[in-house]
């Protein structure tokens, strides 16, 4: 009778992970469909394109609904779960509202930049391994380099300022080195072998640049850390960009 219930027990348990194993991975597919749906309008609303951003943001409202009312209910036990997608949604909400008006792009942008840290908590509370988190988590860091070489010449960029790029730079060349590291599922993100070339293209040059700043700051040269603290972005944004659809808003796929 004991060796029937232990076994009983561990065909709940196999079962039990075998059911989560699968949720996870269709989760993942469908966070996959959301980013692409995602990353254009986050995008075109930094760039204040006002009618290729209205035309995205149709189309994220589309999946974030199909998305919402498929995941609404789907994770019980994380106590944060359902508030998180009540957030997505309001963000969602505010960026539409935005982008409608056409005017404040900015702010549209904004609102939808708070939506990648949502989801990239979410996922990491759960144990979701996916490859885009790494890019948003070195986005913070590679802004606040830009952002400083920006707003600085070489005649006013100070100690405080490179001791800033400095600490941000060390942590943003971490998780770079997660990001060249992870293994990469290109059937999952939908990535064909012209866009692997492109991605690869891109992780070189970004790992170049990185090495070039770094290089600038052994040797304490404002210019050259001016420089190439601003030259770490592009490749980045190329890089990530690759995730999202930009063919739809094109009108070249329906």
């Amino acid at each position: 009778m004991e060796r029937r219930n232990a076994k009983i027990v561990i065909l709940i348990l196999g079962l039990s992970l075998l059911l989560t194993g699968f949720s996870k991975a269709t989760l993942k597919k469908d966070f996959v469909s959301f980013d692409r749906a995602f990353i254009p309008p986050l995008a075109l609303t930094r760039a204040e394109k006002v009618n290729p951003s209205k035309k995205a943001m149709k189309l994220l409202k589309e999946n974030w609904g199909t998305f919402k009312a498929k995941h609404y209910e789907a994770n019980p036990n994380d106590s944060k779960w359902k508030k998180d997608f009540d957030k997505v949604d309001q963000k969602i909400s505010e960026a539409a509202k935005t982008v409608k008006s056409g005017k404040n792009l900015m702010d549209a942008h904004e609102s939808l930049e708070e939506i990648r840290y949502i989801f990239l908590e979410l996922r990491k509370r759960n144990g979701i391994d996916y490859y885009i988190d790494p890019l948003s988590e070195f986005h913070v860091f590679m802004e606040v380099i830009v952002h400083t070489a920006d707003e600085n010449d070489p005649d006013t960029l100070s100690d405080s300022d490179k001791e800033t790029i400095r600490e941000q730079y060390e942590q943003a060349s971490k998780i770079w080195h997660r990001i060249k590291t992870s293994e990469f599922d290109r059937d999952l993100y939908g990535f064909n072998d012209e866009k692997t070339a492109q991605m690869k293209k891109l992780l070189k040059m970004e790992s170049e640049a990185l090495n070039k700043l770094g290089k600038a700051l052994d040797v304490n040269n404002n210019a050259l850390i001016i420089e190439t603290g601003k030259a770490i972005k592009p490749n980045y944004a190329k890089l990530y960009k690759l995730f999202g659809d930009f063919e739809r808003i094109k009108g070249k796929r329906s």
